[in-house]
């Protein structure tokens, strides 16, 4: 079974998968967002979780869901999903894909929270894993093309494809990194958690972090996501004043600080692309993209369905599109909203706010030095995935996104299951009262 998890951690990342079915919709070409993707990562993933169960229920081992709050929200969350698909007249095939697909995500949730790896295992995979998409996106950054490997999913990219992303600096046109992703974005979102997680794992050999930190931001630089870069740079302000202030050796805030100037200058140049920031097609893409939203979301306010933005997008639109530009509204919440309707947008907020909360009301806590550092850098990271969400739409709307955010969550509920029962240190409190944790 470890095995098993190890090879979902792996091959979540890249694109090994399959076209299986696309949900009919009058247009000439394939939309990735009405269509279903089968690879070796729902392969691994169904094979482990019927292994664990069978060998749970032979050996009689007790299956919990972790935090019984975290479980709960993560079951409201695909009932709100799950259920209208189930009663939907719309395409039945899909309906029934998507269906698989989304109780995909609930197995990946149970087999984190059993640990069948454990925290340190997990996030040491991911750390190596999106290493590696780090030295695949800096060399095509160096070449301006892909290396071949669409193997691994690498997509086919090159300078002379003028559909493709780039980034405009001093009269250069730069074609900014992909890794095996769909987009840059999406490989500078996956990048941004990887960094912050690096922070949890222990270093094995002397420079470890080092070499981890340095490959992860210069991948990071070669997607040139303007997203990406600003959660980063909020995550890391954020341990740096929070967490790194207390320790005794001021060259971790020094370092710490570094990095987050740093980020924020390179924030503020993508942003503003030469002072035509308001001239990008980008920024200009995102506001049609606000503005369709909420005329979508008044003619539909129940919601249009989970992953059906892109099918009402042309009418809503009143005009022709191109293929690339059916695509969902550049907003995790607003999509949320579209989709799945008021009561989805409410819950979204819910399982965010929750996140944070419950990470930071145990500040006070009486817990050992990593716990502590585990908790402040999870804090950092649901931070970071609500930039993200701000700003983009894959976290919701393409498999890959939704894996990185059950991934966390998992996690995050992990982590709060296994807590020991804590007390606030009070100076009247009895000796038998303290409890120390001795992770």
């Amino acid at each position: 079974m470890k095995i098993g998890l190890t090879l979902v951690l792996v091959s979540f990342p890249f694109q090994l998968n399959s076209f299986v079915f696309q949900m009919e919709w009058g247009k000439g070409f394939t939309n990735p967002y009405l269509s279903i993707f089968f690879g070796l990562t729902d392969l691994f993933l169904l094979l482990t979780a019927t292994l664990f169960f069978v060998v749970g229920k032979k050996q009689h081992v007790k299956i919990h869901g972790g935090s019984p709050l975290y479980f709960l929200l993560v079951l409201f969350c695909l009932a709100l999903v799950l259920v209208p698909l189930s009663v939907s007249e719309g395409d039945g095939l899909f309906n029934f894909f998507l269906i698989i697909k989304i109780f995909e995500l609930l197995l990946f949730y149970l087999l984190v929270v059993n640990k069948i790896l454990s925290t340190q295992e997990i996030l040491r995979i991911f750390v190596y894993s999106m290493t590696l998409q780090a030295l695949l996106a800096l060399s095509q950054l160096i070449f301006q093309s892909d290396l071949g490997l669409q193997v691994l999913g690498e997509p086919q990219i090159s300078a002379e494809n003028p559909h493709l992303a780039r980034f405009s600096f001093l009269s250069m046109d730069i074609l900014r990194a992909y890794g095996t992703f769909p987009h840059p974005n999406i490989l500078g979102g996956f990048l941004c958690m990887s960094i912050l997680s690096t922070f949890l794992i222990q270093s094995r050999f002397k420079h470890e972090w080092t070499f981890l930190f340095t490959i992860q931001l210069l991948g990071l630089f070669a997607t040139f996501s303007r997203s990406a870069i600003l959660g980063l740079s909020f995550a890391l302000i954020l341990l740096g004043f929070w967490y790194f202030k207390k320790l005794k050796e001021k060259r971790n805030l020094v370092f710490m600080t570094l990095i987050a100037l740093f980020l924020i200058e390179l924030s503020a140049l993508l942003f503003m692309r030469g002072f035509y920031f308001f001239k990008d097609n980008a920024f200009l893409e995102r506001l049609e993209g606000y503005k369709l939203s909420f005329e979508l979301f008044l003619s539909h306010p129940w919601g249009l369905g989970f992953g059906r933005y892109t099918l009402m997008m042309g009418e809503g639109s009143g005009v022709a599109l191109m293929p690339w530009e059916y695509q969902p509204v550049h907003n995790a919440f607003l999509l949320a909203l579209v989709e799945t309707g008021t009561q989805g947008f409410l819950l979204a907020i819910l399982v965010l706010g929750f996140s944070l909360y419950s990470l930071y009301k145990r500040r006070n806590d009486f817990l050992s030095h990593r716990k502590q550092l585990r908790r402040q850098v999870f804090f950092a990271i649901v931070l970071a995935f609500l930039v993200l969400s701000s700003f983009d739409h894959y976290l919701i709307s393409l498999e890959q996104g939704r894996l990185l955010v059950l991934l966390f969550f998992s996690l995050a509920s992990l982590f709060a299951y296994e807590a020991l029962p804590v007390y606030k240190i009070r100076t009247e409190a009895p000796q038998s009262k303290i409890q120390v944790d001795l992770e």
